[in-house]
């Protein structure tokens, strides 16, 4: 299950570069003032940035006004008697004239009004406001059931819930990043989306949208450190997906990596040419005594099925060539396609990831990786599998 993840305080966002710095003014109140001074921060992946700050009167009135380089996302912050941080969130752009009617007893109840594109960026906070706020109510629910009983009949209802709750909101957000024309505002909803996606994949129809608005930004606003921290962005998802590739290679049921396979007196053996034969690829050494440990049990596993086309490819990491031999004569390997990897640069153990030994998968007829780390009565099942 995706976690639902829309922590409005932690996301740093976009302000858009231009030539130019037409004053605005925000004119404000805040009802229920304890606060001495009312802050302007401009948002931005790389930082948060002081613009301009103003005495908060008595009357809980104040007065914001400088100039700024262009259109951008900014917060307005106080510190209270009862919080450290206090904040909302707006657009903010050239010459914009904003009033701001706050509530430090209420903050999520105010009103920020400006231009049109003010209208749709806190349209758009206080709906995912109110979606945060009844996700948050959702998952505590669910924390209430512990971990014995996540797998119940009303865990799993409200994971159902949860699940249909985020993807509503997922199509809202889509929707409103395909009619919006503001730069923020779909910066700040990719944004909130791929917050969805940390340490996961991110889908591939997301990853293009990032991709265009990337190429957009780059168009638009070629020097501008937000272009490049979207181009950031669009580099990790790349490198993810290499990684995620990279390491699909070798999960069952991916067909196993060709390899060339070095034999000891240098020769170079495709592991392709074992096609049509179940195939173990035993990664070992004669100095791993968990590996000659296993060795009794390979052998078993061979006499037993090598008339039905089970071959065993044993993938040494020794350096030592004689005491590889050596361990081959004691452990009764009698099998042929013995191979020193070390001669071949340790191609094998490299293309098939081994950080550590005894490493093995088990490949069915057609090259299929269908077993992983198999050991014992484990292994003699898998391959019995393969032959019915």
């Amino acid at each position: 299950m995706k976690r639902y993840i829309m922590t409005l305080v932690g996301l740093l966002f976009f302000a858009c570069n231009a030539i130019g710095g037409d004053e605005y003014e925000i004119k404000g109140k805040i009802l229920n003032n304890t606060a001495k001074t009312i802050y302007l921060e401009k948002l931005s992946h790389a930082e948060m940035k002081l613009i301009d700050s103003a005495t908060i009167s008595n009357t809980g009135d104040f007065r914001l006004a400088s100039t700024i380089d262009g259109t951008g996302f900014y917060r307005m912050r106080i510190q209270t008697a009862s919080v450290p941080e206090m904040s909302w969130f707006m657009s903010l752009g050239k010459g914009e004239k904003v009033v701001a009617n706050l509530d430090e007893s209420k903050p999520l109840t105010y009103n920020i009004a400006g231009n049109s594109d003010q209208k749709e960026i806190q349209d758009l906070m206080k709906n995912l406001n109110s979606q945060q706020t009844e996700m948050s109510q959702l998952y505590q629910q669910y924390g209430t059931f512990g971990d014995k009983n996540k797998n119940s009949k009303e865990a799993q209802d409200l994971i159902r819930i949860i699940q249909n709750k985020t993807e509503t909101f997922n199509s809202y957000v889509t929707g409103v990043i395909q009619q919006s024309k503001g730069i923020i505002t779909k910066y700040y909803l990719y944004s909130v989306l791929m917050q969805q996606f940390q340490n996961q994949p991110v889908p591939d129809q997301l990853a293009q949208d990032v991709r265009n608005f990337t190429a957009t930004m780059q168009k638009s606003y070629p020097n501008s450190v937000y272009t490049k921290d979207f181009v950031n962005i669009l580099a990790n998802i790349d490198m993810s997906k290499k990684q995620i590739e990279a390491k699909s290679k070798l999960d069952i049921g991916a067909m196993a990596p060709d390899v060339d396979l070095t034999t000891g007196d240098g020769k170079k053996v495709k592991l392709s040419s074992f096609k049509g034969k179940v195939v173990l690829m035993d990664f070992w050494a004669s100095w791993c005594r968990p590996c000659r440990m296993e060795s009794p049990n390979v052998v078993k596993a061979y006499n037993k099925y090598k008339d039905k086309g089970f071959v065993v490819l044993s993938i040494s990491s020794d350096q030592d060539l004689e005491k590889w031999k050596t361990a081959i004569q004691q452990d009764g390997l009698i099998w042929s396609t013995h191979f020193a990897d070390a001669l071949g640069g340790n191609i094998a153990n490299k293309t098939y990831e081994v950080s550590y030994i005894p490493k093995m998968f088990l490949l069915d007829k057609t090259g299929k990786i269908v077993g992983k780390d198999l050991r014992g009565e484990a292994l003699e099942d898998a391959i019995k599998k393969l032959f019915p």
